[in-house]
């Protein structure tokens, strides 16, 4: 089936669930009592959901039945506290009755309800949907509104490739990512995906060489699926990279910055095998690769510098201590140095960790003493490598960017993909900044602020 006619097929059913709208009244297996209705609006609007679910669980009143009750009257719910209630009642429903509400208005947001209740009907509907039929949906995507939501269409594409062998499903999910590249975002909704009890040697060593040794915007999200159980193969293909490249001390220190969160997933194979790592080098680049991952440990974690130094000891390396973080004068240097673009990733860390609570008296001093361009690809690096950290791009958007500048400003442009592609509005919506990045988007890209916003 072609997708003019699968356009034709979804607008007749469209028109059709229209056109009945109250075949619900209609349909005796959705038939209520008025005063059972009453009651149930009365515990909506009061915020009663115990007595509503207990009304399911005593199998009183059947899933359809409540579902219709509070989807029409769900513009009565006044807070969230119906989620961890009203959610087993949704699962229960069969999936003809969800696809029929669906198409009922839930999908193009003509209900009146809360925007947190619609996603969870969209949500219980996506997740009871065949490989198939999220597969059709993505291929319409810029037709289907609820789309435009992140964490629904990562649901949308975990259903879709949900029962394809582990690589098929690696090489998919990278697909997916290559359109919408927040999907890797959404790490919390891939979890039972991609297990990594369930990761070959194979797998790994793909993650590896595709991932972690090319530096992909993805590395990130691999290193978080990676186990315990993965961390000693990660580990000997580090020390085979390092001996394959053992000249070449600032690449080794790029791809142990990516591996370095395996620290935490178990640290005695990861001590172990980063000193064996840091062993595989020549003379000198041995001891400035164990410097440079003890400077990546906490100054709170004690246990994990001890450990490391442990394992160097033990082959051979001594005098590794970790390395100084730059202060302000150091930055500056280090910016209108030619080199300073290799520089970054050492840069932003030290500067974070020295400089955030006074983010904006430090960031005009090193603008006062450094060339203008490098400065704007310092403070750009800074908003996106530390983008939980709002401040630092609400420092762009008042301070780089002109009044009158368009969406085709290149730092304008860069940081409305940066706020797309790192999903800033949802993920922050809880953030008192987040207000000043709305009125932002609004004002240099009205199209994706209504994208953005849709849910």
């Amino acid at each position: 089936m072609d997708r003019a006619e699968m356009e034709l097929i979804y607008n007749a059913l469209e028109r059709i669930n229209h056109s009945l709208d109250e075949r619900f009244e209609k349909n005796a297996d959705l038939y209520i009592a008025p005063e059972n209705v009453e009651w149930l609006k009365h515990a909506i609007y009061t915020g009663n959901y115990i007595q509503i679910a207990d009304k399911f669980k005593l199998r009183k009143m059947p899933p359809q039945v409540l579902t219709n009750v509070l989807i029409k009257n769900a513009w009565l719910m006044r807070n969230s506290n119906y989620k961890v209630y009203v959610r087993p009642i949704l699962e229960a429903c069969d999936y003809p009755y969800l696809t029929s509400v669906m198409r009922d208005g839930v999908f193009d947001n003509k209900k009146d309800m809360p925007t947190e209740f619609r996603l969870m009907l969209i949500e219980t509907f996506l997740r009871k949907s065949s490989a198939e039929t999220c597969k059709q949906m993505l291929g319409f995507h810029d037709k289907l509104l609820f789309l435009n939501n992140t964490r629904l269409k990562a649901i949308c594409v975990c259903q879709a490739i949900k029962d394809e062998p582990m690589l098929s499903r690696y090489n998919s999910f990278n697909t997916y990512v290559g359109q919408w590249e927040n999907l890797s975002t959404q790490g919390s909704v891939f979890t039972s995906l991609f297990k990594s009890q369930d990761f070959d040697d194979r797998l790994r060593d793909t993650i590896f060489d595709d991932q972690i040794k090319n530096d992909s915007p993805t590395a990130r999200f691999w290193v978080e699926r990676l186990g315990a159980d993965d961390v000693d193969h990660m580990m000997r293909r580090m020390q085979r990279f390092c001996r394959m490249n053992s000249s070449n001390v600032s690449t080794c220190k790029a791809v142990l910055g990516r591996l370095f969160p395996l620290i935490k997933k178990n640290l005695e194979v990861f001590a172990n095998g980063f000193a064996a790592a840091c062993s595989c080098m020549d003379d000198k680049g041995k001891v400035e690769l164990a410097k440079s991952g003890l400077s990546r440990v906490s100054d709170k974690n004690a246990d994990e510098e001890t450990a490391l130094k442990t394992a160097l000891e033990r082959q051979g390396i001594r005098g590794a201590e970790r390395g100084n973080l730059a202060d302000i004068p150091k930055i500056i240097e280090m910016l209108n140095s030619p080199g300073y673009g290799r520089a970054m990733s050492y840069l932003i860390i030290s500067f974070d960790k020295h400089y955030r609570a006074d983010h904006v008296n430090a960031l005009n001093q090193i603008r006062s003493s450094t060339n203008r361009d490098r400065f704007e690809t310092f403070c750009c690096n800074l908003a996106q490598r530390r983008d939980l950290q709002l401040q630092y791009l609400i420092y762009v958007l008042d301070e780089l960017i002109p009044a009158n500048a368009t969406k085709t400003h290149p730092i304008v442009r860069q940081m409305l993909d940066h706020i797309q592609n790192k999903d800033v509005l949802k993920r922050q919506k809880t953030n008192p900044l987040v207000g000043r990045v709305i009125d932002f988007v609004k004002a240099k890209d009205f199209e994706l602020f209504r994208k953005l916003m849709a849910f």
